[in-house]
């Protein structure tokens, strides 16, 4: 499968207190998600998903353990995140794809993660959904659960898990396929 006829939709879950407390600096990754689309058509043709055990902050505040559904000994046995990144670019397997998430935050979690790690970038380009179906559609509410509504979609599994909001996610792709045509060839300008 050519890169030109996929994208790759990442959402991550990090580290987090009630009322925002913790700065986004020092959030931490904790689960990554990401499906493998096909542009025309939506299908996932394939899924990546790990824990990751924070390094800075090892022990889940009860709020973001609440808001995930995550259990402070799954993050216990989880791997590291070099350990884990390892695992993601081999399941990427070519370092040129488009990645596509909901909103920047989790394309900034991961670069930040990277620098951490001393790693490079991972992706060619990262496209920023949440934007494009909010000029597209001309949408006042961009929350992800929203927007699936406002197009008859059900979101899949249970919000702020990666996998799940991933694939929720990805059943936007077909509906935004030119969009996202558009805005590939536009950073490629």
């Amino acid at each position: 499968m050519e890169t030109d006829d996929c994208i790759i939709v990442v959402d991550l879950e990090s580290t987090c207190d009630a009322g925002g407390r913790m700065a986004t600096p020092e959030m931490e990754l904790i689960e990554i998600g990401a499906v493998k689309v096909r542009l025309e058509d939506g299908e996932i043709l394939s899924i990546f998903h790990s824990l990751v055990r924070p390094q800075n902050q090892p022990t889940l505040s009860d709020f973001c353990k609440n808001l995930t559904g995550i259990r402070q000994r799954e993050i216990d046995r989880a791997e590291p995140f070099l350990h884990v990144l390892m695992e993601f670019q081999a399941w990427l397997n070519h370092p040129l794809w488009t990645c596509a998430s909901w909103g920047d935050f989790d394309r900034i979690l991961l670069d930040r993660e990277l620098q951490r790690a001393g790693e490079d970038l991972i992706f060619a380009e990262h496209l920023n959904l949440k934007a494009i179906a909010k000029e597209t559609w001309g949408l006042k509410k961009t929350g992800m659960k929203e927007v699936l509504k406002h197009r008859g979609l059900t979101p899949i599994g249970s919000h702020h898990r990666a996998l799940d909001d991933a694939k929720s996610i990805a059943q936007l792709v077909p509906l935004l396929c030119s969009e996202i045509e558009t805005a590939r060839s536009a950073s490629e300008v």
